[in-house]
């Protein structure tokens, strides 16, 4: 799954400006209980990104 987007879309969101807390994170202690810090990879669950963008 993150190896794909990687693949896909990594160097545009560095372009963009994501970080990797925005991509990739998760929270520390409740790691699938808080979305509000779950990256964007973990959001989307391995399904097709069709657009990236700035925000």
């Amino acid at each position: 799954m993150t190896h794909r987007f990687v693949e896909k879309w990594g160097e545009r969101a560095a372009e963009f400006g994501w970080t990797e807390e925005e991509l990739f994170g998760l929270h520390p202690n409740a790691p699938f209980a808080h979305r509000d810090v779950m990256g964007l990879v973990w959001i989307i669950q391995g399904k097709e990104l069709v657009n990236l963008t700035t925000d």
